[in-house]
Protein backbone atom coordinates (compact mmCIF):
# COMPACT_ATOMS: atom_id res chain seq x y z
CA UNK A 1 0.00 0.00 0.00
CA UNK A 2 1.27 3.37 -0.57
CA UNK A 3 2.02 6.20 1.51
CA UNK A 4 -0.96 8.34 -0.69
CA UNK A 5 -3.58 5.19 -0.44
CA UNK A 6 -3.12 5.17 3.94
CA UNK A 7 -3.48 9.16 4.00
CA UNK A 8 -6.61 8.64 2.20
CA UNK A 9 -7.73 5.63 4.15
CA UNK A 10 -6.63 7.62 7.02
CA UNK A 11 -8.75 10.94 6.07
CA UNK A 12 -12.02 8.91 4.98
CA UNK A 13 -11.95 7.25 8.56
CA UNK A 14 -11.45 10.70 9.74
CA UNK A 15 -14.16 11.79 7.68
CA UNK A 16 -16.76 8.74 9.32
CA UNK A 17 -16.08 9.99 12.88
CA UNK A 18 -16.50 13.36 12.07
CA UNK A 19 -19.80 12.70 9.84
CA UNK A 20 -20.57 10.88 12.99
CA UNK A 21 -20.45 13.56 15.90
CA UNK A 22 -20.12 16.85 13.97
CA UNK A 23 -17.47 19.68 15.05
CA UNK A 24 -17.49 22.15 17.18
CA UNK A 25 -16.16 25.60 16.12
CA UNK A 26 -13.43 27.35 18.28
CA UNK A 27 -13.93 30.99 18.90
CA UNK A 28 -10.31 31.83 17.31
CA UNK A 29 -12.03 30.58 14.22
CA UNK A 30 -14.90 32.53 14.07
CA UNK A 31 -12.77 35.86 14.84
CA UNK A 32 -10.60 34.63 12.00
CA UNK A 33 -11.78 32.58 9.07
CA UNK A 34 -13.19 34.44 5.93
CA UNK A 35 -11.04 34.54 2.24
CA UNK A 36 -9.20 33.60 0.92
CA UNK A 37 -11.30 30.46 1.44
CA UNK A 38 -14.58 29.93 0.81
CA UNK A 39 -17.55 30.91 3.87
CA UNK A 40 -20.18 28.86 4.35
CA UNK A 41 -23.28 29.39 2.12
CA UNK A 42 -26.75 27.83 2.98
CA UNK A 43 -28.47 27.51 -0.54
CA UNK A 44 -30.75 24.28 0.25
CA UNK A 45 -30.74 23.47 4.22
CA UNK A 46 -28.94 24.50 7.22
CA UNK A 47 -27.16 22.14 9.78
CA UNK A 48 -25.69 24.31 12.39
CA UNK A 49 -27.39 26.66 15.02
CA UNK A 50 -28.67 28.85 13.94
CA UNK A 51 -26.52 31.93 15.89
CA UNK A 52 -23.93 30.93 13.83
CA UNK A 53 -25.40 32.20 10.45
CA UNK A 54 -23.60 35.95 11.69
CA UNK A 55 -19.69 34.54 11.32
CA UNK A 56 -17.72 33.35 8.39
CA UNK A 57 -17.27 29.52 8.96
CA UNK A 58 -15.84 26.79 6.76
CA UNK A 59 -18.59 24.66 4.67
CA UNK A 60 -15.96 22.48 3.98
CA UNK A 61 -12.75 21.13 4.92
CA UNK A 62 -10.50 19.07 3.21
CA UNK A 63 -9.22 16.22 5.04
CA UNK A 64 -6.48 14.97 2.43
CA UNK A 65 -4.82 17.11 -0.58
CA UNK A 66 -7.91 17.90 -1.96
CA UNK A 67 -9.41 14.14 -2.16
CA UNK A 68 -11.48 13.65 0.85
CA UNK A 69 -13.83 16.47 1.73
CA UNK A 70 -16.05 16.58 4.66
CA UNK A 71 -19.02 18.78 5.60
CA UNK A 72 -18.81 21.49 8.95
CA UNK A 73 -21.90 20.32 10.20
CA UNK A 74 -21.50 22.11 13.78
CA UNK A 75 -22.70 20.39 16.73
CA UNK A 76 -21.68 21.92 20.00
CA UNK A 77 -19.79 19.50 22.62
CA UNK A 78 -18.42 17.37 19.78
CA UNK A 79 -15.26 16.07 20.59
CA UNK A 80 -14.11 17.02 17.02
CA UNK A 81 -12.95 21.08 17.81
CA UNK A 82 -11.39 23.46 14.88
CA UNK A 83 -9.14 25.88 16.08
CA UNK A 84 -7.19 28.76 14.86
CA UNK A 85 -3.72 30.06 15.80
CA UNK A 86 -0.98 32.09 13.86
CA UNK A 87 -2.08 31.33 10.34
CA UNK A 88 -2.83 27.86 10.57
CA UNK A 89 -6.54 25.77 11.40
CA UNK A 90 -6.43 23.14 13.18
CA UNK A 91 -8.12 19.88 13.70
CA UNK A 92 -8.09 18.03 17.04
CA UNK A 93 -10.14 15.52 19.72
CA UNK A 94 -10.39 15.81 22.88
CA UNK A 95 -9.09 12.28 23.64
CA UNK A 96 -7.72 11.21 20.91
CA UNK A 97 -4.10 11.88 20.27
CA UNK A 98 -5.26 13.88 17.12
CA UNK A 99 -3.78 17.40 15.82
CA UNK A 100 -4.56 18.10 12.38
CA UNK A 101 -3.79 21.16 10.08
CA UNK A 102 -6.35 21.06 7.61
CA UNK A 103 -7.25 23.50 4.82
CA UNK A 104 -10.34 24.41 2.60
CA UNK A 105 -11.57 25.33 -0.70
CA UNK A 106 -10.66 28.49 -1.83
CA UNK A 107 -13.01 31.43 -2.64
CA UNK A 108 -13.61 31.60 -6.22
CA UNK A 109 -13.77 34.45 -8.08
CA UNK A 110 -16.92 34.32 -9.63
CA UNK A 111 -18.59 34.66 -6.32
CA UNK A 112 -17.81 38.70 -6.77
CA UNK A 113 -19.10 38.90 -10.59
CA UNK A 114 -21.97 40.78 -11.89
CA UNK A 115 -24.38 39.30 -14.55
CA UNK A 116 -25.55 41.07 -17.39
CA UNK A 117 -28.99 41.16 -15.68
CA UNK A 118 -27.25 42.64 -12.65
CA UNK A 119 -27.48 39.83 -10.53
CA UNK A 120 -24.51 38.55 -8.53
CA UNK A 121 -23.89 35.74 -9.69
CA UNK A 122 -23.34 34.02 -5.96
CA UNK A 123 -26.73 34.89 -5.80
CA UNK A 124 -27.53 32.27 -8.00
CA UNK A 125 -24.48 29.94 -8.30
CA UNK A 126 -22.59 28.38 -4.82
CA UNK A 127 -19.65 26.38 -5.07
CA UNK A 128 -20.41 22.92 -3.34
CA UNK A 129 -17.49 20.84 -1.67
CA UNK A 130 -14.90 22.72 -3.77
CA UNK A 131 -15.73 20.61 -7.32
CA UNK A 132 -19.37 21.39 -8.09
CA UNK A 133 -21.23 24.34 -9.32
CA UNK A 134 -24.30 24.29 -7.66
CA UNK A 135 -27.82 25.86 -8.59
CA UNK A 136 -30.35 25.38 -6.06
CA UNK A 137 -33.28 26.43 -8.57
CA UNK A 138 -36.58 26.22 -6.34
CA UNK A 139 -36.67 27.60 -2.74
CA UNK A 140 -39.39 25.58 -1.27
CA UNK A 141 -41.30 22.61 -1.89
CA UNK A 142 -44.68 21.02 -2.15
CA UNK A 143 -44.33 18.87 0.20
CA UNK A 144 -43.75 21.57 2.92
CA UNK A 145 -46.64 23.24 2.07
CA UNK A 146 -48.75 20.23 2.33
CA UNK A 147 -47.00 19.35 5.88
CA UNK A 148 -45.87 16.36 4.74
CA UNK A 149 -42.17 17.49 4.04
CA UNK A 150 -39.22 14.84 4.13
CA UNK A 151 -38.28 14.72 8.33
CA UNK A 152 -34.66 15.05 7.87
CA UNK A 153 -35.18 18.52 5.61
CA UNK A 154 -34.32 21.93 6.60
CA UNK A 155 -35.04 23.41 3.38
CA UNK A 156 -37.88 25.17 5.05
CA UNK A 157 -36.29 25.97 8.33
CA UNK A 158 -33.00 27.54 6.15
CA UNK A 159 -34.89 29.08 3.25
CA UNK A 160 -37.51 30.79 5.62
CA UNK A 161 -34.47 32.95 7.49
CA UNK A 162 -32.52 33.14 4.25
CA UNK A 163 -32.08 36.08 1.96
CA UNK A 164 -29.05 35.47 0.63
CA UNK A 165 -30.30 33.86 -2.80
CA UNK A 166 -33.09 33.92 -5.18
CA UNK A 167 -36.26 31.93 -4.51
CA UNK A 168 -37.45 30.90 -7.50
CA UNK A 169 -35.12 31.16 -10.74
CA UNK A 170 -35.96 31.20 -14.01
CA UNK A 171 -32.97 29.63 -16.89
CA UNK A 172 -32.61 32.88 -18.32
CA UNK A 173 -30.83 33.85 -14.65
CA UNK A 174 -28.92 30.72 -14.57
CA UNK A 175 -27.24 31.07 -18.25
CA UNK A 176 -26.48 34.87 -17.06
CA UNK A 177 -24.98 33.69 -13.80
CA UNK A 178 -22.97 30.48 -15.28
CA UNK A 179 -21.42 32.72 -17.99
CA UNK A 180 -19.68 34.46 -15.49
CA UNK A 181 -18.47 31.30 -13.89
CA UNK A 182 -17.32 29.36 -16.93
CA UNK A 183 -15.25 33.00 -17.89
CA UNK A 184 -13.58 32.68 -14.45
CA UNK A 185 -13.75 28.80 -14.01
CA UNK A 186 -11.32 27.44 -11.24
CA UNK A 187 -9.69 24.66 -13.41
CA UNK A 188 -10.37 21.49 -10.31
CA UNK A 189 -14.45 22.30 -11.18
CA UNK A 190 -15.85 19.05 -12.37
CA UNK A 191 -19.43 19.23 -12.19
CA UNK A 192 -22.84 21.32 -12.54
CA UNK A 193 -25.70 20.17 -9.85
CA UNK A 194 -29.20 21.28 -10.39
CA UNK A 195 -31.04 20.56 -7.39
CA UNK A 196 -34.46 22.11 -5.77
CA UNK A 197 -37.97 21.52 -4.08
CA UNK A 198 -40.75 20.57 -5.80
CA UNK A 199 -43.41 22.02 -7.50
CA UNK A 200 -47.01 20.57 -6.62
CA UNK A 201 -47.91 19.45 -10.76
CA UNK A 202 -44.59 16.76 -10.99
CA UNK A 203 -44.80 16.91 -14.53
CA UNK A 204 -44.27 20.62 -14.86
CA UNK A 205 -41.49 20.33 -12.13
CA UNK A 206 -39.65 18.07 -14.21
CA UNK A 207 -40.12 20.19 -17.28
CA UNK A 208 -38.88 22.90 -15.27
CA UNK A 209 -35.63 21.57 -14.20
CA UNK A 210 -34.56 19.97 -17.71
CA UNK A 211 -34.76 23.52 -18.86
CA UNK A 212 -32.03 24.17 -16.19
CA UNK A 213 -30.32 21.16 -17.80
CA UNK A 214 -30.56 22.31 -21.01
CA UNK A 215 -28.82 25.51 -20.34
CA UNK A 216 -25.43 23.77 -18.54
CA UNK A 217 -25.42 21.45 -21.34
CA UNK A 218 -25.19 24.24 -24.24
CA UNK A 219 -22.87 26.22 -22.55
CA UNK A 220 -20.53 23.46 -21.35
CA UNK A 221 -20.60 22.59 -24.95
CA UNK A 222 -20.15 26.21 -26.22
CA UNK A 223 -17.33 26.38 -24.00
CA UNK A 224 -15.56 23.46 -24.58
CA UNK A 225 -15.25 22.07 -21.31
CA UNK A 226 -14.90 18.93 -19.81
CA UNK A 227 -17.42 18.35 -17.27
CA UNK A 228 -21.11 16.97 -17.12
CA UNK A 229 -24.15 18.09 -15.74
CA UNK A 230 -25.78 16.42 -12.87
CA UNK A 231 -29.31 16.84 -12.40
CA UNK A 232 -31.16 15.80 -9.05
CA UNK A 233 -35.13 16.01 -9.34
CA UNK A 234 -38.38 14.14 -8.46
CA UNK A 235 -39.64 11.94 -11.13
CA UNK A 236 -42.85 12.69 -13.17
CA UNK A 237 -46.09 11.16 -13.26
CA UNK A 238 -45.50 10.95 -16.86
CA UNK A 239 -42.08 8.76 -17.30
CA UNK A 240 -42.40 9.61 -20.72
CA UNK A 241 -40.43 13.38 -20.26
CA UNK A 242 -37.58 11.58 -19.08
CA UNK A 243 -37.23 10.52 -22.97
CA UNK A 244 -35.83 14.42 -23.25
CA UNK A 245 -33.38 13.62 -21.93
CA UNK A 246 -31.97 11.55 -24.96
CA UNK A 247 -28.33 13.08 -26.09
CA UNK A 248 -27.86 15.06 -23.40
CA UNK A 249 -24.66 14.86 -21.96
CA UNK A 250 -25.46 14.63 -17.89
CA UNK A 251 -26.53 12.43 -15.42
CA UNK A 252 -30.06 12.44 -13.38
CA UNK A 253 -30.57 11.49 -9.72
CA UNK A 254 -34.09 11.01 -8.23
CA UNK A 255 -34.22 9.76 -4.90
CA UNK A 256 -34.63 6.49 -2.90
CA UNK A 257 -34.11 8.24 0.30
CA UNK A 258 -34.83 5.10 2.30
CA UNK A 259 -35.58 1.58 1.24
CA UNK A 260 -37.79 0.14 4.15
CA UNK A 261 -40.84 0.72 3.50
CA UNK A 262 -42.49 1.33 6.64
CA UNK A 263 -39.53 3.74 7.23
CA UNK A 264 -40.11 5.89 3.97
CA UNK A 265 -43.48 6.20 4.56
CA UNK A 266 -42.30 7.89 8.45
CA UNK A 267 -39.26 9.72 7.35
CA UNK A 268 -40.96 10.74 3.46
CA UNK A 269 -44.65 10.68 4.23
CA UNK A 270 -45.15 13.40 1.63
CA UNK A 271 -43.03 11.32 -1.02
CA UNK A 272 -45.50 7.99 0.23
CA UNK A 273 -48.46 10.11 -0.74
CA UNK A 274 -47.81 11.82 -3.94
CA UNK A 275 -46.26 8.58 -5.88
CA UNK A 276 -44.65 6.40 -3.53
CA UNK A 277 -41.17 4.19 -4.12
CA UNK A 278 -42.46 2.09 -6.53
CA UNK A 279 -42.85 4.96 -9.35
CA UNK A 280 -39.54 5.58 -8.33
CA UNK A 281 -38.06 2.66 -9.31
CA UNK A 282 -39.58 2.81 -12.70
CA UNK A 283 -38.31 6.06 -13.03
CA UNK A 284 -35.37 4.92 -12.52
CA UNK A 285 -35.49 1.83 -15.15
CA UNK A 286 -37.08 4.31 -17.31
CA UNK A 287 -34.01 6.94 -16.68
CA UNK A 288 -31.43 3.70 -17.51
CA UNK A 289 -33.17 3.10 -20.96
CA UNK A 290 -32.94 6.92 -21.75
CA UNK A 291 -29.32 7.56 -20.85
CA UNK A 292 -27.77 4.26 -20.19
CA UNK A 293 -26.05 2.52 -17.05
CA UNK A 294 -23.75 4.82 -15.33
CA UNK A 295 -25.60 7.76 -16.42
CA UNK A 296 -28.24 7.19 -13.29
CA UNK A 297 -28.32 7.68 -10.02
CA UNK A 298 -30.47 7.55 -6.82
CA UNK A 299 -29.02 8.66 -3.02
CA UNK A 300 -30.23 6.64 0.07
CA UNK A 301 -30.09 8.54 3.27
CA UNK A 302 -27.48 6.52 5.25
CA UNK A 303 -28.64 6.52 8.99
CA UNK A 304 -32.03 6.17 8.83
CA UNK A 305 -32.88 2.50 8.69
CA UNK A 306 -30.63 -0.97 9.50
CA UNK A 307 -27.41 -1.92 7.62
CA UNK A 308 -29.46 -5.18 6.29
CA UNK A 309 -32.08 -2.75 5.02
CA UNK A 310 -30.06 -0.23 3.46
CA UNK A 311 -27.89 -3.66 1.97
CA UNK A 312 -31.18 -4.52 0.21
CA UNK A 313 -31.62 -1.45 -1.16
CA UNK A 314 -28.18 -0.38 -3.00
CA UNK A 315 -28.73 -3.97 -4.40
CA UNK A 316 -32.37 -3.03 -5.26
CA UNK A 317 -30.45 0.19 -7.23
CA UNK A 318 -27.61 -2.14 -8.83
CA UNK A 319 -30.31 -4.85 -10.59
CA UNK A 320 -31.66 -1.65 -11.82
CA UNK A 321 -28.53 -0.47 -13.19
CA UNK A 322 -28.48 2.39 -11.06
CA UNK A 323 -25.60 3.49 -9.23
CA UNK A 324 -26.57 4.01 -5.43
CA UNK A 325 -25.39 6.83 -3.35
CA UNK A 326 -24.92 7.02 0.15
CA UNK A 327 -25.44 10.27 2.01
CA UNK A 328 -24.84 10.06 5.57
CA UNK A 329 -28.06 11.93 7.79
CA UNK A 330 -27.03 14.82 9.83
CA UNK A 331 -29.62 16.07 12.25
CA UNK A 332 -30.46 19.65 11.24
CA UNK A 333 -31.97 22.33 13.73
CA UNK A 334 -35.34 22.75 13.09
CA UNK A 335 -36.18 19.30 11.60
CA UNK A 336 -38.36 16.98 13.57
CA UNK A 337 -35.31 14.63 13.12
CA UNK A 338 -32.91 17.25 14.94
CA UNK A 339 -32.52 14.96 17.59
CA UNK A 340 -31.81 11.65 16.26
CA UNK A 341 -28.72 10.51 16.81
CA UNK A 342 -26.48 10.39 13.64
CA UNK A 343 -25.18 7.01 12.52
CA UNK A 344 -21.75 6.19 14.51
CA UNK A 345 -18.51 5.73 12.79
CA UNK A 346 -18.64 2.41 12.58
CA UNK A 347 -21.84 2.43 11.16
CA UNK A 348 -21.06 4.95 8.41
CA UNK A 349 -17.68 2.88 7.67
CA UNK A 350 -19.77 -0.47 7.25
CA UNK A 351 -21.90 1.84 4.50
CA UNK A 352 -19.10 2.34 2.59
CA UNK A 353 -18.00 -0.79 2.94
CA UNK A 354 -21.41 -1.98 1.25
CA UNK A 355 -21.14 0.92 -1.35
CA UNK A 356 -17.81 -0.14 -2.09
CA UNK A 357 -18.71 -3.64 -3.27
CA UNK A 358 -21.03 -2.14 -5.67
CA UNK A 359 -18.47 -0.33 -7.86
CA UNK A 360 -16.08 -3.32 -7.56
CA UNK A 361 -19.21 -5.54 -9.31
CA UNK A 362 -19.81 -2.67 -11.95
CA UNK A 363 -16.41 -1.11 -13.25
CA UNK A 364 -18.83 0.93 -15.38
CA UNK A 365 -19.99 2.84 -12.36
CA UNK A 366 -18.29 6.05 -11.00
CA UNK A 367 -19.13 8.78 -8.20
CA UNK A 368 -22.10 11.09 -8.50
CA UNK A 369 -19.75 13.57 -6.48
CA UNK A 370 -16.84 12.85 -7.50
CA UNK A 371 -14.08 14.06 -4.82
CA UNK A 372 -17.02 17.01 -3.61
CA UNK A 373 -19.54 14.80 -1.23
CA UNK A 374 -19.05 16.11 1.90
CA UNK A 375 -22.16 14.44 3.49
CA UNK A 376 -21.99 11.26 0.84
CA UNK A 377 -19.67 7.96 0.54
CA UNK A 378 -19.38 7.58 -3.13
CA UNK A 379 -15.70 8.95 -3.70
CA UNK A 380 -14.02 6.99 -0.82
CA UNK A 381 -16.11 3.55 -1.84
CA UNK A 382 -15.10 4.63 -5.75
CA UNK A 383 -11.41 4.03 -4.65
CA UNK A 384 -11.39 1.36 -2.47
CA UNK A 385 -10.69 3.60 0.89
CA UNK A 386 -13.56 1.73 3.08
Amino acid sequence: MTSNTTNLKEATRLKAEILAEGIDIAPSVLENYGKPYIIKRRAYGNQDPVDLWKFNIPQEIYLSDKSIVVSTNVRRGSPWKLSYQDGTYTLSHETKNINKECSFPLYPEFYDRITSEGKGANEILTLYGGKSLAIFVYGSCSLVEMDKACQYCSIQQNRSKNTEFQTVLRPENFEAALREAFDVLPPHVNQVMINGGNFKDLNKNFQFYTDFVRVATKLIQEYNLDIETHLIVYPPDDLSLIEQLQGLNMSISMNTEVFDPVLFEKYCPGKAIIAGQEHTFNALKKAVDVLGKGKVYSILVGGLEPLDSLKIGLEKLESLGVTPVINVFHPDPGTPLENHPAPQAETIVEMGKMLQEVFERNPHMKPFYTMCGRNSLDTEAYLHLF
